[in-house]
């Protein structure tokens, strides 16, 4: 590659780092400019990502998987969303319906992205739909041009433009709204088991769902918590300091909460530790009363949490193990499990730090919070 290119892809791969854009954003966006190398996600959908015996083991029953596209219109905002859904296949409903858990993409990202996590929990009789964030998705990034320097520039605009803090929230709640009214014809979601998950942007997006006030659109301490929703997962969440997060923004979260970060999941800076990710943990933490969790993939970057990327950055930002995506798929499952199936034993196992000993403690984990 040239030296040029070397140099976009590095700008690229630190904002990839400070959660600006996500890893299926950057590869869709670098395979318009060269040829895709060593695509680490594919081969590994194949496999189960907690195969039985080995970690957290649901009681669920498994299933096929079928997947639907579509576009969704909000018309109170005239905004398109296209979403991608993952659902159960040749099987009746639990009662009341099934369970519905919405992945939230990263910045620059699509509906593709979190297919590894979709297809896992749709596999275990959950209902998953990805929506796509217009404004901060990748056609935002791809914009009327397709080299890496018009990239970076889209990159640049994407993350400072306050609008995309305020919409993506509002998206997630509007696809829940939809599923709820037969958005998905004869597939019944359960209004009482609703729960988010994104990675990057989508863990901003995720947080703001479950209570976190942000500075954002010439307003102070604003609020997008849903509560109908009752489980959150966030993948590579942000401290403070940015998208409009501050020291006392994750005060008012009341909704059971894990969190997944690494080793060399850069911080808000180039190079920075991980630990700035952790500091929504240490807050709810501090604060106590909701049930919080905080798991520390050894070795884990920001792409580990991602399908796919791309070679180049996988040398530049490190930090993929065909064994992540099992470990993550392990902590989604039983995350909503407890919270969501009010499964006693999946609840034992988080609060037990069961990822630890399955992982060979390759997984360190914290756990806040009485029990609800």
């Amino acid at each position: 590659m040239r030296p040029s290119r070397v140099a976009a892809a590095t700008t690229l791969a630190i904002l990839i780092g400070l959660g600006v854009m996500g890893a299926v954003g950057v590869t869709d966006a670098l395979a318009q400019n060269g040829p895709r190398r060593g695509a680490w996600g594919r081969a590994d959908r194949n496999a189960q990502p907690a195969p039985d015996g080995a970690g957290y083991v649901s009681k669920a029953p498994t299933h096929q998987v079928r997947t639907e596209l579509a576009e969704w219109h909000d018309q109170a905002r005239s905004r398109k969303i296209p979403i991608k859904a993952y659902i159960p296949a040749g099987a009746e409903p639990e009662p009341g319906g099934w369970p519905l858990v919405v992945f939230s993409h990263g910045g620059g990202g699509s509906r593709q992205g979190g297919t590894y996590l979709g297809e896992y929990l749709a596999s275990r009789g959950y209902v998953v739909i990805a929506p796509q964030h217009a404004g901060s998705d990748i056609e935002a990034v791809r914009g009327s041009g397709r080299g890496l320097r018009k990239m970076r520039e889209n990159l640049l605009k994407l993350a400072s433009d306050e609008r995309n803090l305020i919409v993506r929230p509002q998206d997630v709640s509007f696809v829940i709204d939809r599923a709820l009214a037969d958005g998905l014809p004869g597939v019944r979601i359960d209004q009482g088991r609703l729960g988010v998950m994104g990675h990057s942007f989508g863990a901003y997006t995720t947080m703001a769902l479950g209570g976190m006030r942000v500075d954002a659109g010439g307003e102070r301490d604003r609020s997008f918590r849903d509560a109908r929703v009752g489980a959150l997962l966030a993948l590579s969440p942000q401290g403070q300091g940015q998208f409009g997060v501050d020291a006392g923004a994750w005060d008012d979260i009341d909704t059971p909460v894990v969190m997944l970060t690494g080793t060399k999941d850069s911080g808000n800076s180039p190079g920075g530790s991980y630990t700035w990710r952790t500091e929504p943990f240490k807050a709810i933490k501090a604060r106590g009363g909701v049930p919080a969790y905080l798991g520390v993939i050894t070795g884990a970057g920001h792409m580990a949490f991602a399908d796919e990327t791309n070679a180049l950055l996988d040398g530049l930002m490190g930090g993929r193990d065909p064994r992540f995506h099992g470990w993550i798929g392990q902590v989604a499952l039983a995350t909503f499990d407890a919270f969501l199936r009010r499964d006693d034993d999946a609840r034992a196992w988080l609060d037990a730090g069961g990822i630890t000993a399955a992982t060979g403690g390759q997984v360190s984990w914290e756990t806040a919070g009485t029990r609800k």
